[in-house]
């Protein structure tokens, strides 16, 4: 008899991060949702700021792991051999035992998301039932509703030119970020600060 997948919360506001044992084995590809990574958008990128993630950031633009776009950061996805010995595409930050990145560090859809294959099938059939449907859901509303404030913050900063990492770029974005939290009332769920980086 096949073990039900198991799914747990962590807690942080705009940080919540919802686990699933499933994803491991991912039955829809080699890499799971890897295979093609989310935007990087600029809410995103505010989010690292807030937890002191800008050299992480500016490491990762000099390596060529992360690109400026005008609508945030991209990453990269270069072809690597699959269990199968095929090559296949993947976020950079996929490793062996699946991603690198510290959840501080990632977008927060990375975090949030969960298909419903992993969380044993859509409400109406799955032994959960709507719990974990329902957290994503929540999750979900906030984050975009802050992205499409962070998106239009920056929009009307610079119009059509696309913003170069700087200094009044980082403070506009942690800025921003930092309004919305106090808005929400949701400094109290801040994780700790992302440590200095490793080299990777």
């Amino acid at each position: 008899m096949n073990e039900r997948p198991r799914f747990w919360l962590t807690v942080l506001g705009a940080h919540t991060h919802l686990h699933a044992t499933a994803c491991s084995a991912c039955p829809h590809h080699v890499f799971g949702c890897c295979s093609h990574p989310p935007p990087y958008d600029w809410a995103d990128v505010a989010r690292v700021l807030s937890l002191g993630g800008r050299a992480h950031l500016e490491g990762a633009l000099a390596r060529g792991d992360l690109t400026l776009t005008r609508g945030g950061l991209r990453f990269a996805t270069p072809k690597r051999r699959g269990p199968r010995g095929k090559r296949v595409q993947g976020c950079v930050f996929l490793g062996e035992a699946g991603c690198v990145l510290d959840p501080r560090e990632k977008p927060a859809v990375c975090n949030y998301y969960v298909c419903e294959t992993a969380l044993g099938g859509p409400p109406e059939r799955n032994p959960h039932r709507d719990r974990p449907f329902f957290a994503y859901a929540v999750v979900r509303e906030l984050w975009t509703r802050w992205t499409r404030e962070v998106s239009r913050v920056v929009d009307e900063a610079y119009g059509d030119t696309a913003p170069a990492f700087d200094d009044a770029l980082v403070t506009l974005l942690a800025e921003t970020y930092e309004r919305l939290e106090r808005e929400a009332g949701l400094e109290w769920a801040r994780p700790e600060p992302l440590p200095s980086p490793t080299v990777r």
